[in-house]
This record gives C-alpha cells, structure tokens and sequence, in this order.
C-alpha cells in the first residue's frame, strides 16, 4: 500500500533559547539560541505523519523546487516569541510530475495556498478515482467534481460554508471541540477532542488526515473508525513538545483500546447505527458500501438523487440516531489489530 502526497512542502525551524536580558539597542529580548531544530513543514509534516503510521509514502514535488522556511524563534517550554517567514511560496507543479499517482493506492491534498497546486493540477487531481484527501486552505469549490473527503479546520469552514455545504463527505477539524463528520452541512457524527493536556498544536491537521487516509485504507472499516483513529492520533500528537509531531499506530491502539467509549463524543450528539463501511472498492471505481445520502436533505446539488461523481449514493434514509453498537469497540480493536499486527 502506498500514499502519494501532494502539496506545498516546506521546513520549519526551532530556533530554541533562553533570554538573557533586554538589547541595547531596543526594547526587545535578547536570545541566546543553543538548540536549532529543523522539522518538515506542510505537506512534508503529512509525509512524515504517514510514514510513522507504518505506511510507504511520497510527497510530489516539481523539479528545482524551493522550499518556504518558517523560523520560529521559542523558548525551552515551547513559548513561541516571534516567527520569520522566507521565500514564502512553491514552484507549480507540472503534469508530469503526476505521473507517479499511477501507482497509488491514495493520495493526500496538502494545499496550503503557496502555490504548488494550481487548476490545472487540481482538475487532474479531482479526476482521480483513487481515494482521494484533500486539506485546502482555499476555496474548496473545484473539489466539487471528484470522489474526495475534505478536511477543513473551523476558520476555513466559517470562511467557505456555503461552499462546504454542497459536498458529501467532509472532516471537520474544531480543535479543543474535537471533530464532526459531516454531510452536505448536516452534522452525521462527532469526536470530542481526547487530549489530556495540550502542550503545541502545530501540525495537528497533518496528523489527522495522515491518520485518517490510513486508517481508512488499511482497516477498511467504518467512517467511525476513522475518526476514532484521527482522534487519538491528534490528541497523542498534541500532548507532546513542538518538536515530536507524528505518532506511531501502537501509541494509536493503546489510547483508543484504553479510553472511556463514552468519552468519544460530545455530550449532544451521537453516532448513526447506519454509518458507512469503507473498502478498497473507491480504487476499483465500485462504492456500493459508502454511505446513504437523506432524501432532500442537506443543500447538495441533486437534493434527493446521486450527487456529483462516481459515489455510489442512494437516496435512502440515514438509520434512526442511536448509541454505538455493543460491539463497536471490539470491532475497533480487533480491525486495529489486523492493520498493525500489534504484539505485546
């Protein structure tokens, strides 16, 4: 199984260290740094995140790329003190540099908006009939067309509801609130955030759609499932220091296997009995399994027939709004266990 990324790559710096007083020269902290540390930053964050899970992964890039470079300058607790951006954009990516996709089992949308995907990639992107995830930082409306999942964060929704709400399957990431599943504007299914502490959220959002394609390929489960593993990666990666930002799928196993059931959701929602199951059949062109779409509901184009693309919706009803299955979470361990063959 292997991922392809695709997206703006970059490098982000730590310059870490103490102040030791205030400059002459103006009134500012100086700093000594003794602890420079370079981490990849965006699209290569995602590469990381599914490289860590256990996955074979690549992130495309055009020939002589540049690379924007984020410094930041912190202390030893993780306090950021100022952040200095240079050469703050990607060279566009080329249609041959897609030819590698022909191998992929999924691929991963890192737009950040600094310029390596532009329409013509998207259009041939959106064309894809691989699972196909996509995090943009723009408007999400040439997605229209394709068979992806979204994944934006409250802002970017706030920013483009009403374009969000014409699509099928969207993630939406609402940090300390958790996430939401949701469907053509209508909130399906939610996830309180499951962090005990939070120490930095940077690279948050690369770890949960990182988690979520993978768990979406290799458990071929549930979009309940998903979730439950971009959950637990988030909260694993969150509680750690700015300079830890994967995690690993044992760490994954151990957190949701050791969680309260109950803790998963907010107190005013709960999951649908009738939730998708989700296979490999996106890669095949066949999506018999995938969710059913409520009639009428929702403010998608079609409004009670098939929406855009190859989804494979009906027009049936979503099931009655009840608790988890009894046997949801023995389910949930034992497809963790077939993914990452977790030994003792």
């Amino acid at each position: 199984m292997k991922i392809f990324i695709v997206g703006d790559v970059g490098w982000d710096t730590y310059l870490i260290g103490k102040v030791r007083g205030l400059s002459a020269e103006a009134p500012i902290p100086v700093v000594d740094v003794t602890q420079p540390e370079t981490l990849p930053g965006m699209a290569g964050n995602v590469l990381a995140n599914v490289r860590a899970l256990g996955i074979d992964a690549e992130v495309l890039q055009p020939e002589g790329q540049n690379f924007p470079w984020k410094f930041r300058l912190v202390t030893p607790e993780g306090h950021q003190m100022a952040r200095f951006d240079f050469q703050d954009f990607c060279k566009p990516l080329q249609r041959a540099d897609l030819l590698p996709l022909m191998d992929a089992d999924a691929v991963i949308v890192a737009d950040y908006g600094k310029g390596a995907i532009d329409s013509t990639i998207t259009s041939i992107l959106a064309g894809m009939q691989a699972p196909l995830f996509v995090d943009t930082k723009r408007d999400p409306s040439p997605w229209l067309q394709s068979n992806a999942i979204l994944f934006p964060n409250q802002t970017e929704w706030d920013k483009y509801q009403d374009k969000y709400e014409w699509f099928p399957r969207v993630v939406l990431k609402q940090g300390s609130q958790g996430m939401s599943f949701v469907e053509y504007g209508k909130v399906v299914t939610t996830r309180s955030a499951w962090a005990k502490q939070v120490q930095c959220v940077n690279g948050a959002g690369d770890t949960v759609i990182a988690a979520f394609a993978t768990a979406y390929l290799g458990l071929q489960s549930s979009i309940q499932h998903c979730l439950d593993v971009a959950s637990a990666a988030a909260a694993l990666v969150v509680e750690q220091d700015f300079l830890h930002r994967t995690t690993t799928g044992d760490k994954i196993y151990r957190r949701i296997t050791h969680e309260v059931p109950e803790k998963a959701y907010r107190p005013d929602q709960t999951p649908s009995r009738s939730m998708p199951t989700i296979s490999h059949a996106w890669q095949l062109g066949v999506a018999s399994s995938l969710p059913q779409q409520a009639v009428g509901e929702g403010r998608g184009p079609y409004r009670g027939t098939s929406p855009v693309g190859n989804t494979g919706y009906s027009n049936a009803q979503f099931g009655p709004t009840v608790g988890l299955p009894e046997d949801y979470w023995d389910k949930l361990e034992k497809s963790l266990e077939d993914q990452f063959k977790w030994q003792d």
